[in-house]
């Protein structure tokens, strides 16, 4: 009997021990808080430092000259007018002689740039004549609907396809001046 009441002691120590090791290691500890009074104020922002940049528009900046580019002269915070601030200053690089290769470059894009011009005005032409044939299609169905001849679905069909005529007339014209620029 000596036995299995020292027995039990030690299990309930033991147990009492791990019972209480659980309590110290769940219970909640305090968090460190700092307390403002809180006051209205305005929110002022301001850039301290270089950052990264997200293009949304991307442009292609070139000169006429083969040159040098120099820094960059303004600093974090400067402002930019439209037509006033100067963002870049190129310094021409010393004139080369024309090797025939950059010769042959040149009259290359030369050429390419007057059959791209070339082809646009010739869709130029082809919208122009569409749309000419168009115009007197919606004519003749208009006549031939007012008499009772076609249906309205025919004459819907012919004014819808004037109207994409007049808008593939326009795009053409567009493209041309594109090409042109």
């Amino acid at each position: 009997m000596q036995k299995n009441l020292v027995r039990y002691i030690l299990w309930g120590g033991v147990a009492a021990l791990v019972v209480a090791a659980l309590v110290f290691a769940f219970r909640p500890q305090p968090i460190a808080v700092d307390f403002v009074t809180i006051t209205e104020d305005q929110i002022r922002i301001t850039v301290a430092d270089e950052g990264m940049a997200e293009v949304h528009e991307v442009y292609r900046i070139s000169a006429p000259v083969a040159g040098r580019l120099l820094r960059v002269q303004g600093e974090v915070g400067d402002t930019v007018v439209a037509g006033k601030s100067e963002i870049a200053r190129i310094h021409p690089s010393a004139p080369v002689f024309l090797d025939v290769r950059t010769e042959t470059e040149a009259r290359a894009t030369l050429d390419a740039a007057r059959a791209s011009e070339n082809l646009a005005g010739a869709e130029l032409k082809r919208a122009q004549a569409d749309l000419t044939f168009a115009a007197t299609e919606v004519e003749r169905s208009r006549e031939l609907f007012a008499n009772g001849t076609i249906a309205k679905q025919k004459l819907d069909q012919d004014e819808r396809e004037h109207r994409v005529a007049r808008a593939n007339l326009l795009t053409a014209q567009a493209r041309l001046d594109q090409r042109r620029h």
